[in-house]
């Protein structure tokens, strides 16, 4: 690591904004807010801003409370007064308030102590910015009939909303909120709660629309927007807000979001309409995040929120039930009761992660979500929480914002979501659902820690469950264990270990102090002789490192251990136990063995190979059975985690690479064949996409003959439709081989598209793209403003992964753009660094990172706080590259010759040795 790096690490560089906790010495009750959104120039004030006035009640809640503390960002303060009921007329402010930059705390000093429990009301003038980065009150734009229309909305979730107001803006000041807003006639807005009034008003063109007050929220869960979208109100007072000409395609997500409420009122017991009146869902153009729950007002991306039949596949309809399903469960979890502090975010997402699964009437029928969890969730927590830079569910080392960022991330989402599926099953569903009622009954309209989780789940748990112990390990502890399986001679009795799973070599404390590091488990098994897979009791409860039981004896078939895998833990076994499973694996109909475990058990073996706690030779033993696999959900999974191997083999042997894998893929493409079926559920659409991507990727004829032909048939005849689950391997294919031609071809559509999902398809197409040209064209016009800001660095992680080679020119690209690029981006150099941090991660040779290293050392100044990112991309790619050279060589000998091949060559050697060494002997005899 060269000199300025270590002394960048060694001198600990602020890693963001500081958090510093607001007190609880004055809590507010109520705000009251007016605002006037400058849209366009005429307005009143200067296009792109805001000038608002807010009234805080509140009341201090101890004694000789002399000053006021609350949050505030980018807002110009013009005036402030402080009255309380003891004597309104007089203003308790001593002077303007002071402002700290570094903890965005606003602090008013008062001129005598507020008196305990007496309301008092502070009010602020203020003036702010209309933003371009989708935080706080931001800016967005779309085409209708020729012509650009505005709009402004907000997003204020985890700490935006001190954009829009000061206020205290943390999850436990939860408070009542009433909106006013002024807007021009043509337009219309709307707001968490319904519109109590709308008022000319008296002094300019401009008319007040007055919002009903709503329940007890978190500022951050404030939300309206200005626009002259147009909404359509259907069944239970839930309808959706999009531009006029997409109201034709919100009958899906309308479906879903009413048949979502109708289940989860009743599964919680607790209906919506006891916490909020209506319930719109907004489609936006520009929105940094998939969706933001806010109560009453949902916001999504347009993508994720209407179903556009002739442009969005099978998958894509699921998504939306998926994404749908998600917010709308943060109306129990997350908005009427909500996590205290950031700390405790998976209270919030794991839930909305795990209920986004659930069978819900009238959407699992066509959508099989709820079999999909494992790849969805378990997996995507596995691999984040493997590493030593992982932190547990409850994480109270938050220090900055960029630790509450990192907060939502797979940990709180898909580790919570997982570790939830785990208890409920541990318990029983049952139990669980009664504990979840308790728990949504006693802290509704408050805050909640896992505390407050934790003494539901008493009530309904027994002893035996040792609810306590399987809670706080898996929800206190970072990581996640490795339960090994030893079973003895006659195979009647099993040892289960433990210990941490790490995905590399670390050093860790675990090593030297191993009960620091141990889990109270929940184990399930199941074996040809024992018990089913339908059932996922709980066995044993592992309360210790080793634990030794009887089982059913099993001399001559297999025995799984975390059945469906519904244990948030890993499993390895001993060298028999695993050749029993594989030759289950490749049995007729994999021996009955059902589909999650041949799923869990490719992302077991792949994964304890990478980590070394296997050879390479049993995973790829064990992938041999795919080629026997007909199911969606092993696939899956496999790729998911061939991926990485796909990535790293170019700088080894592409050619054994892609005999390997069409090989793996022939009986499989050769079933689900290239065109669709009208018949095809979700399920099969996906299988087909997925192995199509791979058998065009990898070159197979038949898939590239169909392609060409489809994309051809496409270009002559504009009216054709490709059938819309094939469309992006056909476009991909297209712009592969077709060059300059078909690039500007399928660009010209990408312009004429207003359907954001077909935009989608077509740029990840257009990033299969391979030439020299092509590659720095389209690299101009993703940061130009043809390519939405939300969807500029997706489209460079695509261009950087599609095609090996690639990366090598964005790194060109970015190292000789960085002052261009960070002036194109909103939040300019913080933004860059995370495109540098994608072509890092497809980097394959030590001199390419030596380059890098050289080059970033001269740029530490204009990164400032975000050069940690870069720092820490540097350091994974020293890690993957000494994998790469202990590794690849070999994988790529398994792939050409298979594991029995190389044993059978050695041994073959080695006879050919030993005869030669006789004959030697023979002669000299």
């Amino acid at each position: 690591m060269g000199m300025l790096w270590l002394l960048f690490l060694l001198l600990g560089h602020c890693n963001g904004f500081k958090v510093v906790r607001l007190n609880f010495k004055v809590i507010p009750s109520h705000y009251e807010i007016t605002v006037t959104p400058y849209i366009f120039k005429g307005d009143g004030g200067p296009e792109w801003t805001f000038d608002a006035v807010v009234e805080i009640t509140m009341k201090a809640k101890l004694l000789d409370v002399r000053s006021i503390t609350l949050h505030a960002y980018k807002l110009n303060i013009t005036g402030s007064t402080l009255t309380c009921d003891d004597d309104r007329k007089r203003n308790l402010i001593a002077r303007h308030p002071t402002y700290q930059n570094e903890t965005q705390l606003l602090t008013y000093e008062l001129l005598d102590a507020l008196e305990k429990d007496v309301e008092c009301f502070l009010e602020i003038e203020y003036s702010g910015l209309i933003s371009n980065d989708m935080l706080g009150l931001y800016r967005s734009t779309y085409w209708e009939a020729g012509k650009l229309k505005r709009l402004a909305v907000t997003q204020f979730e985890h700490s935006s909303a001190r954009r829009f107001m000061p206020c205290f803006d943390e999850p436990e000041f939860k408070a009542n909120f009433t909106l006013v807003v002024r807007r021009r006639e043509y337009m219309r807005s709307w707001s968490n709660m319904p519109l109590e009034r709308t008022d000319k008003d008296p002094y300019a063109d401009f008319f007040l629309d007055t919002f009903h007050t709503t329940p007890q929220i978190s500022p951050y869960h404030l939300a309206f927007m200005v626009s002259e979208y147009t909404n359509r109100t259907g069944e239970d007072s839930i309808g959706m807000i999009t531009r006029p000409e997409m109201q034709g395609y919100t009958d899906y997500g309308t479906k879903v979001a009413v048949n979502a409420i109708k289940y989860f009122s009743e599964y919680f017991d607790f209906p919506y309409s006891k916490f909020m009146p209506k319930l719109d869902l907004v489609a936006l153009p520009d929105f940094s995040k998939g969706a933001m729950e806010n109560p009453g007002l949902i916001t999504f991306r347009e993508a994720l929120s209407l179903y556009v039949p002739n442009k969005g596949s099978l998958a894509q309809k699921a998504k939306i039930a998926r994404v749908i399903s998600h917010e709308l469960a943060h109306n129990w979890f997350g908005n009427l009761v909500t996590c205290m502090f950031w700390s405790h975010l998976w209270l919030n997402e794991g839930f909305a992660t795990y209920f986004e699964h659930s069978p819900i009437p009238g959407v699992e029928e066509t959508t099989h979500l709820s079999a999909q969890f494992t790849i969805n969730a378990v997996h995507r927590a596995l691999l984040a929480d493997s590493t030593n830079t992982t932190f547990p569910l409850v994480n109270k080392k938050i220090e900055t914002q960029n630790h509450i960022e990192r907060m939502f991330g797979p940990i709180s989402y898909a580790k919570g979501a997982s570790v939830i599926r785990m208890l409920a099953h541990h318990i029983g569903e049952e139990n669980m659902k009664s504990a979840l009622r308790m728990y949504i009954k006693d802290r509704q309209f408050k805050t909640a820690s896992d505390v407050d989780l934790l003494r539901m789940l008493r009530k309904v748990a027994v002893r035996e469950d040792n609810i306590d112990g399987v809670f706080y390990s898996f929800v206190v502890e970072p990581g996640y264990p490795l339960v090994t399986v030893r079973m003895n001679e006659t195979r009647d009795s099993v040892t289960l270990t433990q210990k941490r799973y790490f995905s590399h070599a670390v050093s860790s404390s675990c090593k030297d102090h191993p009960r620091a590091c141990f889990w109270v488990i929940p184990i399930t098994y199941v074996s040809k002789n024992q018990y089913s897979f339908n059932d996922t009791k709980t066995r044993v409860v592992m309360h210790d490192i080793e634990v030794t039981f009887n089982v059913t004896p099993v001399p001559n078939t297999w025995i799984i251990f975390n059945v469906q895998h519904i244990g948030y833990y890993r499993v390895n076994y001993d060298f028999e136990s695993w050749n029993r499973i594989i030759d289950g694996l490749k049995a007729p109909d994999h021996d009955g063995i059902h589909e999650l475990n041949r799923a869990q058990i490719i992302d077991d073996l792949m994964n304890l190979a990478k980590s070394d706690h296997i050879p390479y030779c049993t995973a790829f033993n064990m992938l041999e059975y795919l080629k026997t696999e007909t199911s969606y959900i092993p696939w899956k999974m496999a790729m998911k985690n061939f991926q990485f191997i796909i990535y790293r083999t170019p700088a080894y042997d592409t050619k054994a690479l892609r005999k390997y894998v069409l090989e793996l893929i022939e009986n499989i493409y050769k079933k689900l064949q290239f065109m669709p079926d009208p018949s095809d559920n979700q399920l099969v659409s996906s299988h087909r996409s997925l192995i199509l991507k791979m058998a065009c990727k990898f070159g197979l004829h038949d898939c590239l003959v169909k392609a060409r032909e489809q994309f051809n048939k496409f270009k002559k005849d504009d009216t054709y439709d490709i059938p819309v689950d094939i469309r992006q391997v056909v476009f991909c294919v297209g712009v592969r081989e077709g060059g300059k031609d078909a690039f500007n071809f399928l660009w010209k559509r990408y312009k004429l598209e207003n359907v954001e999902t077909e935009q989608i398809t077509i740029l990840s197409a257009l990033a299969c793209t391979n030439t020299d040209a092509t590659v720095r064209d389209f690299l101009d016009k993703i940061f130009s403003s043809d390519v939405r800001e939300n969807m500029k660095l997706k489209t460079f992680t695509m261009l950087a992964t599609q095609n090996p080679a690639n990366y090598i020119r964005l790194w060109d690209y970015v190292k000789n753009n960085l002052d261009e690029m960070s002036l194109k981006l909103s939040n300019g150099y913080q933004d860059v660094a995370q495109y540098f941090v994608v072509v890092v991660n497809q980097m394959k040779t030590r001199k390419e990172r030596s380059n890098f290293q050289r080059f970033i050392n001269d740029q530490i100044e204009k990164f400032d706080i975000y050069f940690m990112e870069l720092v820490t991309a540097e350091q994974k790619l020293g890690e993957v590259l000494d994998w790469d050279e202990e590794h690849m060589p070999k994988i790529v000998k398994i792939m050409k010759y298979s594991c029995n091949k190389n044993i059978a060559g050695r041994l073959a050697a080695r006879t050919i040795s030993i005869i030669l060494s006789i004959a030697v002997m023979v002669i000299q005899w």
